[in-house]
């Protein structure tokens, strides 16, 4: 929770013509620096010292050390909530709109084309010019990666630029992909193995194409996650009393509301056709109906095995294969060690946990 987002969402809910939902002014004067103590969340971050107000440094006493965070009063823990949630509001309606990330997939497809072709100034005597690309691994060169690139190629006249300019005139004129399909939030388990590999779903749809005439590069994946931010924000949030106004404290949701949401955050597919045309746009999108329900066919094949989140911390291939070497060495010679391969068949959670 900072400033920083107080001051866009003020900006932007303005300028979007949306409410913004939340007082920021309410926040600032219902907010109190208490040590927390004993926080098994509390961590020294951005040089802050573990120390209360009025204490020291290198103060040892255990019963003292503890984290100087920002609480709030627990009248204002609805504020709180609706801060995020006007968070979650301006992504799904703005920051990832579809059409926003229609917009955004075909100014990276320009840049793409034009990236062999449009090569960026080395102001360094004696340097040669580079891809944008490599721009990236130059702070000297990168420094020339402006806005003014849009221009560079939309108005540009060599014929290898062609291609790239025809997406930023199609920008221009509002010729932009099609949105052909968005999955609910109870379908993610279908595509969560593509969650990194985009473009992997991409092929996979074009290949239920019988015809041969859609290409995977005519077809556009976004993968978009709308969330609170870190889970649910009352939980993460100290808060004070006027009772006792040096002491922070959890609430517990339960207690405040069965109104509150229980899950913070949605994931949803998008699929896009970059062809223009309505028979391409019914193309893919009869490839994507052929796709999802091939999959969920699989699925109930028991030929996938859907993955099953751990509440236990994260470790590396490494660390696993080592317990999982001890865990055998440890059973008798007619044993085995139970791995998710021994799940039934057609096992599929109910829902998924984000």
């Amino acid at each position: 929770m900072d400033v920083d987002k107080w001051d866009y969402f003020a900006r932007d809910s303005q300028h979007l013509g949306l409410l913004k939902g939340f007082d920021h002014m309410q926040l600032i004067q219902h907010a109190r620096v208490i040590n927390v103590k004993g926080d098994p969340k509390s961590q020294v971050v951005h040089g802050l010292a573990p120390f209360p107000p009025g204490g020291s440094a290198d103060n040892d006493d255990d019963d003292v050390k503890g984290e100087l965070q920002i609480c709030y009063r627990d009248k204002e823990w609805g504020n709180v909530h609706d801060m995020f949630a006007t968070r979650a509001r301006l992504h799904r309606k703005a920051y990832q709109h579809k059409v926003k990330d229609a917009v955004e997939m075909m100014f990276l497809d320009a840049l793409l084309e034009a990236d062999p072709i449009l090569l960026l100034e080395d102001p360094r005597p004696g340097k040669k010019p580079k891809k944008m690309s490599m721009a990236i691994d130059d702070m000297a060169v990168y420094t020339n990666l402006t806005d003014q690139i849009f221009l560079r190629i939309l108005y540009s006249k060599e014929p290898e630029l062609e291609n790239a300019r025809k997406i930023l005139q199609n920008i221009m004129t509002r010729e932009l992909y099609r949105c052909v399909a968005e999955t609910g939030p109870g379908e993610w388990y279908l595509f969560e193995e593509f969650a990194s590999t985009p473009l992997g779903l991409a092929d996979k749809i074009a290949k239920s194409d019988k015809s041969g005439k859609i290409k995977a590069e005519d077809i556009g994946v976004k993968m978009v996650k709308v969330d609170y931010g870190k889970g649910d924000p009352i939980k993460n949030a100290r808060f004070w009393n006027k009772g006792d106004p040096d002491k922070a404290f959890e609430l517990k949701k339960e207690d405040l509301s069965q109104m509150l949401p229980v899950k913070f955050a949605d994931q949803f597919v998008r699929v896009y056709c970059k062809k223009q045309g309505e028979e391409s746009f019914q193309a893919v999108k009869k490839c994507f109906d052929e796709f999802k329900k091939e999959e969920g066919k699989r699925r109930e094949r028991g030929e996938i095995t859907p993955k099953r989140r751990s509440s236990s911390p994260r470790r590396s291939p490494r660390l696993a294969n080592k317990s999982m070497r001890r865990a055998s060495e440890s059973k008798g010679p007619h044993e085995e060690v139970q791995t998710d391969s021994s799940l039934p068949p057609g096992f599929r959670p109910k829902k998924l946990d984000f």
